[in-house]
This record gives C-alpha cells, structure tokens and sequence, in this order.
C-alpha cells in the first residue's frame, strides 16, 4: 500500500492555530494596516513552507494541485507584459491609452492596470492556501482541537463586541476602518462579525454533535455557545447575519441532526423556539435588529452599485482591469449623481468585482471551484455519518456556504480571516490521513520522515522569495503610512503611490523637475493614477505650462469626481473660459464630497447669472443634489429684471418636478411686498404674465376662477395658487344647468386644516368688504375664508359677515380694516378646516373686495 507523507499532528496543529489567530488578530477586516498584512502572510509562507517540505499535500487529492492553481494562475497571468499594439486594443483602455501618449508615448504593460493593486491582492491570497495545504492534512483530533480554537475566537469576538456596544469606545475596537458603536468584535465590519459568529456557531454545533454521549457538561457548554453566538448576531442587527443564522440552524439540523428528528422532537423544538421568540421580542436589541429589514430597499445604494459595476464589467470584458483595481476602476465610471462623502470600496456583489477585475478567467475559475466544490458536497453527504470526520465535514459544508452566499451582497471573502477560515473548512471536505485505510506500523514514519533534499531547496527558495516580495511589499505601503515617500520608494521601487507622495514633495520644495519625472513614474506604474496625473499637472501649471497643466488635470478628472483639488481647479477653470457646463458638474462634485459651500456657492452665482451658465444648473440640479435647497435659499434678485429670471429659474425647477419643497417661489414676493416694493412687484407680475388682468392693488385677482387651471400657480404671482396635495381637487364647473359662467368646486380630503387655494394681495390702508358665493354641497361648512395681514400672518379683524341666500348658493360678505403698521399685503386664502372620513365638498365663485369707500 503507497504511503502519503503528512505533516505531523503537533507541528500541523501549531501552525494552523498559529496561522488561524494571526488572521484573526491582524486581518479580520478588508482594510488591513501594512505591517499587520505582512505578519500574516510572513506566518502563512512558514506554513506553506511546512505544509509543502514536511508534507505532500498535493497527494491527498487530484483536486488539490487544481484548487491552488485556480487560485494562483489567474493574478499571475495578470503580470505578463504585453506590446503596446496588444494592450491598448483591450476593452477599457482607452483612459490609459490617452494617459500614456500624453506623458510620452506607449510603453509596455500588463494585463492588470494596477500592478501594485494586484500584487497586494495576491499577497493576500497566501494565507488561505497555506491554511488549507495544512488543513487538508491533519487527523481528525487535530481538526477537533481546530474547530475548537475556532470557538474560541468566536467566543472573544462576540465578548468584545458586546464591550464594544456597552462603552461605545473607539479603543476597543482593532481596524481603523471600524464603525464605534457598532459590535464588530475583532472585525472592522459588523455583517463580517454577523459571518464568523454564524460560522463559529457551526463549529459549535459540530462539536455538540460528535461529544461523547455521556459528556452532558461538555453538550451544555456548546449549546449555551451556539445561544451566545446568536445573541452576538442579533445585537450585530446585521441582516445578512441573521438571515444566514436561520439558513445555517435549519441545514444544520438536516446534516448534524437529522439521526434525532423524532416528531416529538419536532414539536419540542417547534415549542422551545416560540418561547425564545417571544423572550427576545421585550429585547430593544433584537426588536432594532428585526426591524432593520424593514428598510432592506428604502435608500439603499446597493443597487446603483450593482448596476454600475455591471456597466464597469461591460467595460473592462472580457479580460478585466486586474485584481485589486476595484475601487479606481469603479471611480473612473462612478456617475456624478451617485457621488457622496463616503467612496465605493467594493461591489457589495464579490461576483460582480470578481468579473470585474479578473474577466472571463475569473468567472472560469469560480464555475470550477463551484463545480469541485459540489462534488465534494455530494461524495460527502453519500457517505454514511457515523464518525467524527464525517461531520466535520458536513459542517465545513454549511460553514463555506455562509460566507459564499453572502458574497451575493457584501465582500466577507475580502477578510484575511474569513478566507482562512474557508480555506479550513475546505480542507476539511477531504478525508483526514488514515480515514479510508487501517494505521499499519509504517503510518508513523510516513508522518515524521525527513524532506527530500531537492524538494527543501525548491520549496525553500520559493517562500524565501515569497519572504522577500512580502517583506517588500509590507515595510513600503507602511512607510509610507508613516509619510515617508522615499523610504517607501527604496524598499519598493514599483510603488505608484510612493512616487507620487515623493512627487508632491518636490513640487512644495518647488523641485519641479524631479516631480514631474517622479508623478510620470507613479503613472508607469498605475494606469488608474488619478493622484499622479494631479501632482503632474500642477507641477506643469507651476512651470507656466497652462496647456500641459490643464491637460493632465483633466486627464485626472476623468478618472473620478472625489479630488477635491481636481475639481476646484476644473470648476475655476470652467468659469474662466466660460465652459459653464464643466464647471457646473466639477462644482456638483465638489459639494457633494463636502467642500465648503459657502466658497463653491460664490462660484454658482457667478455661473447663474449667465443663460448658458443657468441651463446647466438646471441640468445638474435636475439630479436632486443634497446642495440644492441651500443653494437657492442663497439666491437674492436685486432688480426686477433678476427677479424675473429667478422666479423663471424656479419654475423650471418645478415643471422637472424638482423644486426643493423649503424653496417657495412666493417667499420672495411676500418679502418684496412686506418691504413695501408693490409697484416693482406689480410691473414683474405683468411681464410675467402679459395677459393678466384686474390689479391686486385695488382688489381680488381672477375672483371669478376664469383663469384658473388647477395648476399650483406659484410664479405668476398673483391670482390664484393651489396647493399640492393628491388628497385635495379643484375642478371648474357650470355654476348651473342654464348658466355659462363656471365656478370652481373643491373636493377635499385632508386630515388637517389646510391652506388649498391662496393669492396675494397689495391693499393700501382703508377700510374693505370682501363678499364671495359658496354652494356647500357636503361638509360645506368644513371651508372657511380667510385674510390676512403679511408678513405677521394674523388675520385681519372682521365684523359679523351679511350671509344671503340665492337658490343653494349663499353670498357671505364680511368687512375688513388694513391698518397701515405691518400690513404692506395681504393673503387670501380658502382653509380646510377639518375633514371628516367622507371628505368635504363645496363650490366657490364671484370673490370681490370692493373700498367702503367706494
């Protein structure tokens, strides 16, 4: 019988425990600091040096040698430098094409247009590999002692989010990256905490099922584990995470209990579940969790994201932009109406990022993985579970599932820790050494003998080069964490970001050679370098090169709306030249990642007070910008000639249906009022509207509705306005069967008293009567008829009103007195006064204010 060399059980053990607490104490979060990145991956290469030196891995299974190629091959056919001709005719080049014949010329390049991005991401990849070379080759007791250790962690973790919930303290917390406030245990993410509790959870349940039958203490401790793991997912309130918890408690019971699923059991469960629920339903933090679902679809960006990766994936298909490049690449399509603060680091769909970044390959690798993947779940589950491999990997089945299905949404497999994790339960899908064969007197041997000279030699000079690009790596993104650009330069030359820091040095130190040379390294080595093309454009602006300046600053702002520095100077230069519709998008952008208003807005004026300058304002506040209200609240015409094109301006806002509901139109006339500007209010009023008859300085506008559309005529601005309000009709009608005069009936349903028909008025001082006819048809006398004085709102004392009848019309006439303090005009209006459940009917016609004088 041929004998297959594994690692001893001790020194595998120690190594994956070692490998497991490193991921989890240093790389449980998709934003790893340098140094901590590199301490993993330094652990990891020790193990793989073990896994593959002491051991012979790639011997437990065909699939093993094709496991780590799918996830080897793929980034490393990214590096292969490619001829100019051959590159730039890729699918979404065309930016990189244009940025290199700007600094030069083509040169050659590879396949990913970020190397340092995808070398990154590579490095990342080797502590999953080395975690399941090692996994796949432990015995079934060192695999326990793993899911124990696992259950630990668990428990660590969701102690310390709950401290991390209860003190609110930020020094609680492990990755800068990390919400407080928020239970995120050793993550920086809650719904990844969600994750690894669930997964932790499995673990326990395995545990809990292949306990000795007589180990009643051991029994109860895993299955207060398992309630403490759900208490820590619940206080998470990560939907995802107490979704999949369901998904993994009901599987779970199929594969881990199914031998126990007795009816009575059935109905005991069903019982003890009920009352859980209804103890947990008087928690205020599971009722805060629950109710998260309520709002899975209202404001949620997640599904804009996903519909812009998908455009950024038909851009870079078939071959995709490198592993890494994510975040640049999904800048450079990002559309200006979903830019905010807070940029897209991810995809929230690792499927989609995935095609994104790695194409046709990418998607080819993961169908595979699929495919082995679900051959070892059926060789698994057709085997009989009886002993305790067999349900370890049945749990390892549930376990991969968790993070994978909440990949859909989220990037879990972004984490160093969860991709271990994985990676370990993916070990465990294959039988332990010795489970298909009987020990013979030669296993021992087969686990201790020494390595082949020549495997040593290779394996050895293949982690010591790993070491090498590792160490490399590591100490230059943290030197440059630290803001030292040269360091970072001598310990890794290829570094973009490191030219460009050094870049920008020179070009303060007024060095602007070197910066250029430096900013045009930078770009070399990053086709997506938006900060390099930035530093060099300044450089040339200093150097008087406007034409080269300009150039690569707009180069840059193709590649992204977030560089504050990029923007301003676009936005500047917009205003210059007139380019009001590039200025008016990089000013767009500017505030919404949150440059100061005040200083923006100065340029928006400037902009509005040109017709081509005001059209596309009009273009970009059609896309309902934070800003917008704010803007116009700073708008102040000081003629009659800006008044018009302001209340112009309004009303195209409101015909797009855009208008911002704090921003009336008629506040501006009130004040023009109020400040005693009637004439000049007048006159804009009959430019406004030519047609326009009667003078609401002498009495009612339109008082017998003829004009009326049931438009809310805000802008006119007199004559009758509407509010908007679908539980409110205003429809002219024939005053009666033999009449042509028509009237307006209002139909109203508001449930609070309502302003529904208004309109200015401009009365001097005196005394006045107002009479008008009402016919109330159903709660008639829900209506009521009011004047008041601007701008206090109080309504203008009134005697007794003459009531007259005429048919089922009724003419209420009442007398009014306009004092000369603080009544410079007036406002008419008709009020829902209340509304019963059937609503409140009435028509209205022949409003007249006539002078007692008269």
């Amino acid at each position: 019988m041929s004998r297959t060399r594994v690692v001893s059980e001790s020194v595998g053990l120690a190594a994956a425990a070692t490998l497991l607490g490193a991921a989890f104490l240093f790389g449980a979060s998709s934003a790893v600091p340098p140094l901590r990145a590199m301490m993993v991956e330094f652990i990891a290469l020790g193990g793989l040096f073990l896994a593959l030196a002491y051991g012979a891995p790639f011997r437990r299974s065909p699939l093993v040698p094709v496991l780590v190629a799918l996830l080897l091959v793929p980034p490393l056919l990214q590096f292969i430098p490619l001829p100019p001709a051959l590159w730039s005719a890729l699918p979404g080049r065309d930016p990189a094409v244009a940025i290199d014949r700007f600094i030069g010329g083509l040169e050659w390049r590879p396949l990913t247009l970020q190397p340092n991005a995808s070398w990154i991401g590579l490095l990342a990849l080797l502590p999953a590999i080395a975690m399941f070379l090692i996994a796949i080759q432990l015995p079934g007791r060192a695999r326990i002692r793993l899911l124990q250790i696992l259950v630990g962690l668990g428990v660590i973790s969701v102690l310390l989010g709950m401290a991390q919930l209860a003190t609110r303290s930020a020094s609680l917390y492990l990755f800068p990256d990390s919400v407080p406030g928020l239970p995120s245990g050793l993550f920086g993410n809650r719904n990844h905490q969600a994750d690894f509790l669930v997964i932790a959870s499995v673990a326990a349940a395995v545990l809990l099922r292949i306990a000795p039958r007589r180990a009643v203490l051991e029994k109860t401790i895993y299955g207060g584990l398992i309630l403490l793991f759900a208490a820590g997912i619940f206080a998470s309130a990560s939907r995802s995470g107490m979704a999949l918890f369901a998904f993994a408690l009901f599987v779970g019971m199929f594969l881990l209990f199914q031998r126990y699923l007795t009816r009575r059991l059935l109905i005991a469960g069903t019982a003890a579940c009920v009352v859980v629920i209804l103890l947990l339903a008087r928690s205020p933090v599971v009722l805060d969790a629950i109710s998260r679902f309520s709002t899975l679809t209202s404001g949620s960006s997640r599904y804009a994201i996903w519909s812009e990766s998908l455009y950024a994936v038909s851009s870079y298909f078939p071959f995709g932009a490198g592993f890494g490049t994510f975040t640049d690449a999904y800048r450079a399509i990002e559309p200006l109406d979903l830019v905010g603060r807070y940029y897209v680091n991810h995809a929230h769909n690792d499927f989609l990022e995935l095609t994104l970044e790695a194409g046709v390959i990418g998607i080819l690798s993961a169908a595979v993985l699929a495919v082995v993947f679900l051959g070892r779940c059926w060789t698994v589950l057709r085997a009989k579970a009886g002993d305790p491999g067999a349900f370890i990997a049945r749990g390892a089945i549930i376990a991969i599932l968790v993070p994978v299905l909440h990949s859909a949404v989220d990037y879990p497999l972004r984490t160093m820790a969860l991709l271990v994790t994985v990676a370990m339960f993916a070990g465990f899908l294959f039988p332990a050494p010795g489970e298909r064969r009987r020990p013979d007197s030669n296993a021992q041997g087969a686990a201790t003998a020494g390595p082949k000279t020549i495997r040593l030699a290779v394996v050895g000079a293949l982690c010591l080069l790993g070491l090498g690009l590792a160490g490399q790596v590591g100490l230059s993104r943290s030197a440059l964490a630290r803001g030292d650009a040269n360091a970072a330069l001598a310990y890794w030359p290829g570094n973009a970001a490191a030219a460009v820091a050094a870049a920008e040095s020179e070009r303060v130190d007024g060095n602007f050679e070197n910066a250029r040379n430096l900013a045009i390294r930078g770009i070399r080595n990053d086709a997506l370098n938006h900060d390099a093309l930035r530093v060099l454009g300044l450089t040339e602006l200093a150097r008087d090169r406007p034409g080269a300046g300009y150039a690569a600053i707009f180069l840059s702002a193709g590649l992204g709306w977030r560089d504050p520095v990029v923007q301003r100077t676009v936005f500047e230069r917009g205003i210059a030249t007139g380019d009001y519709a590039v200025a008016a998008r990089a000013g767009d952008a500017l505030l919404r990642t949150g440059a100061d208003q005040s200083a923006i807005f100065l340029g928006l004026h400037q902009i509005y007070r040109d017709p081509a300058g005001r059209a596309a304002l009009l273009e970009r506040l059609s896309a309902r910008p934070g800003w917008s209200a704010r803007f116009l609240e700073t708008l102040h015409p000081q003629s009659i000639e800006e008044g018009l094109v302001y209340v112009d301006f309004l009303r195209q806002l409101d015909e797009v249906g855009v208008l911002p509901k704090s921003v009336d139109p008629q506040a501006y006339v009130k004040g023009l009022l109020t400040s005693g500007d009637v004439d000049a209010v007048v006159a804009m009023w009959r430019r406004i509207d030519p047609q326009a008859q009667g003078d609401p300085r002498i009495g009612v506008i339109d008082g017998n509705f003829a004009r009326f559309n049931g438009s809310n005529d805000r802008y006119a601005p007199f004559g009758w306005a509407s509010v908007h309000n679908p539980a409110f009709i205003a429809t002219r009608q024939p005053r009666s069967e033999l009449s042509q005069s028509e009237t307006l009936r209002l139909e109203s349903y508001v449930g609070e008293p309502t302003t529904l028909l208004s309109q200015l008025l401009a009365l001097p001082p005196g005394d006045y009567r107002l009479s008008y006819a009402v016919r109330p048809e159903r709660n008639g006398s829900d209506f009521r008829v009011e004047l008041d004085c601007l701008p206090s709102g109080r309504s203008l004392a009134r005697r007794a009103p003459d009531i007259s009848e005429s048919g089922d019309w009724e003419t209420i006439a009442f007398d009014v007195t306009v004092a000369s303090a603080r009544c410079a005009a007036q406002e008419l209006r008709i009020v829902g006064d209340r509304t019963p459940g059937e609503g409140s009917v009435a028509a209205f016609d022949s409003f007249v204010i006539t002078s007692v004088a008269e």
